[in-house]
């Protein structure tokens, strides 16, 4: 996952497009943060709405990577 994910931001960085770091290191950030956020919900059911969750989540990646939101 991670593989794409770095290839992809490496990408955009030579586009100008993302945060300064290493593309490997902020694929990695990405996807532990992701998976906390997971194992948070999965260990209180029900604690938060799901869409707001997977919007916030989402946009929390996009400012890790790109500094910014789509629209912002």
């Amino acid at each position: 996952m991670t593989t794409q994910f770095s290839a992809r931001i490496a990408r955009d960085a030579r586009a100008g497009r993302t945060v300064g770091g290493p593309p490997d290191l902020l694929a990695k950030l990405a996807v532990h943060l992701r998976s906390i956020t997971f194992a948070e919900v999965y260990a209180n059911p029900g604690a938060f709405d799901e869409e707001e969750l997977l919007d916030t989540l989402t946009d929390g990646i996009l400012r890790l990577v790109y500094g910014k939101t789509p629209g912002s």
